[in-house]
């Protein structure tokens, strides 16, 4: 490893990549000064809202594209248009996908024209879009970043004409999401700059504090246990106690909830102490209190899944931690160890 160049990484994804990790990595470090009762709390109009809406578990359960872009435009993080190139792609995406799937059980009719469909439509659908995504990697500020997702774009609308589509979808779906963080961060980056300036405190809109709260009792519970919530909750749902144990812990609002009550009722009826006890003891703790050694590595993994780090190797990966100022596992055996016991990764 000694002989190993440290910056690999770089040749594979987009060598700035480590900006919106370090970005990330400063919300983890405001996620860890919260109160220590693991309360959050908002201005009075707020608070009505979060009383309201006692079960939030729904806020963990909305994963996909289209709500995930609609929430970042709600709050200014993406304009109008940026969100629109990036819905507009991953819905083509998804529509080949769909189309791709059922030609296999097609008959050769169906199979002819849906192929001609595929062709001349979607990906013509496709290739427009990928030049308003060129414009989009244009408005990063470093030069190296501009130019890897500029060759990258380029390749693919070349090899639309030379390839079958399914060829480089996967790989498209990547930089797609690569660049959505990019872009995503950047413009944090930027309102915690103008922010500064101005010397005030900027108080989000009620329309968006659950969602926010979801994001944050989401992110404490990758800290805390290497789970997010919605691991929890499936969990919860198939009655391991231990996983509703750690989710109060996180969310104190989960209390309330249906799973929740109902959990407590039946121990109530039976005459279980036992779990009463241990819920209770839950719901004093502090969400962060047992953050282990390498949490934010695992937090940072689980959170850029999606995008092109899923390219890198181990020993890549363990190096572009250690250049967002982490300090992940010994390598090679301890980071191996935690790749495939938290990332299932080979």
């Amino acid at each position: 490893m000694r002989f190993y160049n440290e910056n690999s990484w770089k040749n594979k994804i987009d060598p700035a990549f480590d900006k919106p990790v370090k970005t990330y990595l400063k919300f983890l470090c405001e996620v860890d000064h919260l109160p220590n009762d693991g309360q959050v709390t908002f201005k009075d109009e707020s608070i009505e809202l979060i009383r309201n809406n006692n079960n939030l578990s729904a806020d963990y359960e909305s994963e996909s594209e289209a709500e995930m872009l609609q929430f970042t435009q709600k709050i200014g993080i993406v304009t109008e248009q940026e969100g629109k190139v990036l819905f507009n792609i991953s819905s083509a995406i998804d529509e080949f996908r769909e189309i791709s799937n059922g030609i296999k059980n097609a008959g050769s009719i169906t199979r002819f024209f849906k192929r001609i469909y595929l062709h001349f439509v979607i990906r013509e659908k496709i290739t427009s879009q990928l030049h308003s995504l060129l414009k989009l990697a244009e408005k990063l500020s470093e030069e190296e970043s501009k130019e890897y997702y500029a060759n990258r774009i380029n390749v693919f609308i070349n090899d639309f004409r030379t390839k079958h589509f399914d060829q480089s979808q996967e790989d498209l779906v990547l930089i797609l999401f690569s660049l959505f963080m990019r872009t995503f961060l950047k413009r944090i980056d930027e309102m915690n700059e103008e922010c500064a300036e101005k010397e005030e405190i900027v108080h989000l809109k009620s329309i968006v504090i659950s969602n926010v709260l979801g994001s944050i009792n989401s992110t404490m519970s990758q800290l805390s246990h290497q789970k997010d919530m919605p691991e929890l909750l499936e969990s919860m749902k198939k009655g391991d106690d231990k996983s509703l144990f750690k989710a109060v812990t996180i969310d104190k609002s989960l209390l309330s909830s249906k799973a929740v009550s109902n959990r407590i009722g039946q121990a109530q009826a039976t005459g279980d102490n036992d779990f009463l006890n241990k819920l209770s003891k839950a719901t004093k703790k502090r969400p962060l209190e047992r953050v282990g050694e390498h949490g934010r590595s695992y937090a940072v993994l689980s959170f850029f899944k999606y995008t092109e780090l899923s390219k890198l190797n181990n020993q890549e990966l363990y190096y572009f931690l250690k250049s967002c100022g982490l300090t992940p596992p010994d390598y090679p055996d301890a980071f191996n160890k935690f790749m495939q016991r938290h990332i299932k990764k080979n």
